[in-house]
């Protein structure tokens, strides 16, 4: 026997979970790499994110290969906290983690509220950062003969110029 499923009998499973898309970017637009790790709010309190397949919660977390935008593994909906918890190299990490809402059936591209160094190009969400820049100092002294003395045990401060003279 044979049962058609199709019109008034059609069968529909609607999606009960979703997803985000996520993107790391420096701050001239390339991409790079970073790992984020993703707690749910669930009974007032963060907790693992990931339902595994008995139902438990599991840790998620998850790291942007520098190419592509990620896109999530399955997640029910609600309220979910994303921290950088490390970057490529030579980058900052976000100070502090931000917010998303996950709806079912839907890719969510846009955090709640605002978070500095977060926002949205219309596709994913977007983590900016600064790449760190560096210094090389090195102190010499007088000629000894034919090279100069580099000089041991030196100490440096840095200072931000903000253009005040009393403080700078």
């Amino acid at each position: 026997q044979t049962t058609d499923l199709t019109g008034d009998a059609a069968i529909e499973n609607p999606i009960h979970a979703g997803k985000f898309q996520l993107q790391k970017i420096f701050s001239d637009g390339t991409s790079t790499t970073a790992t984020f790790l993703v707690e749910r709010w669930h009974d007032g309190q963060w907790t693992d994110a990931l339902e595994t397949a008995d139902g438990e919660y599991t840790r998620y977390e998850f790291t942007t290969d520098g190419a592509s935008a990620y896109l999530s593994e399955y997640l029910e909906p609600g309220t979910y906290r994303i921290t950088e918890l490390r970057t490529g190299t030579g980058d900052y990490k976000l100070a502090d983690p931000f917010e998303i809402t996950i709806a079912a059936g839907q890719i969510t591209r846009n955090i709640d509220g605002t978070a500095s160094g977060v926002g949205s190009d219309g596709t994913s969400i977007t983590v900016t950062n600064i790449k760190q820049g560096s210094l090389a100092i090195e102190k010499t002294g007088v000629f000894q003969g034919e090279e100069i003395e580099k000089l041991a045990g030196v100490t440096f401060e840095l200072y931000k110029n903000t253009g005040n003279a009393d403080t700078d």
